[in-house]
């Protein structure tokens, strides 16, 4: 039996169905990410957990005891919002001392936990200094432990990092990962919207789209194995290209003035979504290809993502930046895939059929 456990969770707002008829589980000690746009019902299905919201339908189990009807501050759950939500008037250590006090933890063993979670989160000389004096990473820090000292069965974390510059949000991903996984092997469920923090984080992640969970899997499989083209286009950077095919025997896909064969047949014809991520496709200057015209490009310093026109669609390709001499814009190139060819269905979006390199041919089309 999974630790945690939702079943057919539902909240509303008048008409609006924010959280509609998820279903999660969660094992002891994992490190969930839910991943979604703004919007999506991430945070509000964090607040379900929580007990900060009410379910209008569902169930939600912890530990295999029902929770819907446990008030919040029983449920051994710890929050850490995107705020910090530190009390700026109090010191390091009576902010983290709070929750013990009204607990009515002896003041002994209040110290002992106070300064064992300050060690850890390396804001032991941070604690005589009134929270108003600290930077926002040692306000967040703050927050951590505040939450940590109580030694709860499920972390929540609500996009903790959002707030911080991009340098100290890289490093205290990787810290948390460390700290709430590997070491302290507490059970964590962490909201966010960027797809890095996502992939680097979690065990596995929870795809949300207007209310639902799309797909859960391991950062692998979410990216090499998605299940629709709202995953294939969110999860990657630069996205998946969806351009417009069509299937015209069992064995050929075209492509503008291009042709792939594949090596066994395919059970639809008609219009298809072919995906192709940027890193999988080569530029060239000659056939076989699908021709275009490169309109703009952008500089990440070791790689360029070339745009490039063409009827179907604009393309990104991503290149090693020592190719840059060899293109200008408005050059004339061809684009070849060389890698994975993911074939949605064209009103569902859902995928058909992924094609892995050397289950396919590239022609030009005669």
């Amino acid at each position: 039996m999974a630790f945690l456990r939702l079943v057919n969770v539902t909240k509303k707002y008048g008409n609006h169905i924010a959280v509609n008829k998820v279903n999660l589980e969660v094992e002891k000690g994992e490190f969930i990410v839910i991943l979604g746009p703004s919007g999506s019902g991430k945070s509000t299905l964090l607040r379900l957990i929580a007990g900060l919201e009410d379910p209008d339908e569902g169930e939600i189990f912890l530990d295999n005891v029902k929770i819907n009807d446990i008030d919040p501050k029983d449920r051994d759950i710890a929050m850490v919002f995107q705020s910090y939500a530190v009390y700026p008037h109090m010191t390091v250590y009576q902010n983290i001392e709070f929750p013990l006090r009204m607990r009515k933890i002896p003041e002994h063993e209040r110290r002992v936990k106070v300064n064992e979670v300050a060690k850890l989160l390396g804001i032991t000389h941070l604690l005589d200094k009134k929270a108003w004096q600290l930077s926002g990473g040692e306000q967040q820090r703050v927050a951590l432990a505040r939450a940590l000292v109580r030694n709860p069965k499920l972390f929540l974390l609500d996009e903790p990092l959002s707030n911080l510059d991009a340098k100290l949000r890289i490093r205290l991903r990787f810290e948390l990962r460390k700290l709430l996984h590997d070491e302290l092997r507490i059970t964590t469920i962490h909201v966010t919207h960027d797809q890095v923090e996502a992939m680097t984080m979690a065990d596995r992640i929870a795809i949300m789209n207007d209310g639902k969970i799309i797909q859960v899997g391991t950062p692998h499989e979410v990216y090499n194995q998605p299940r629709n083209t709202f995953i294939a286009t969110f999860i990657g950077s630069p996205p998946m290209n969806i351009l417009q095919g069509k299937l015209e025997q069992q064995h050929v896909i075209t492509l503008q003035n291009m042709t792939v064969r594949t090596k066994k047949p395919l059970d639809i014809l008609g219009e298809v979504l072919v995906g192709i991520r940027p890193q999988h496709l080569e530029l060239r200057a000659q056939s076989p290809g699908i021709k275009g015209k490169i309109i703009s490009y952008e500089n990440l310093g070791e790689e360029l993502i070339v745009h490039v026109d063409t009827q179907i669609g604009e393309l990104q390709v991503v290149i090693p930046v020592k190719d840059l001499s060899e293109y200008v814009i408005g050059q004339e190139v061809f684009v070849k895939p060389r890698g994975p060819l993911y074939l949605f269905n064209e009103s569902s979006g859902e995928i058909m059929q992924i094609l892995e390199p050397g289950a396919y041919e590239v022609n030009q089309r005669s």
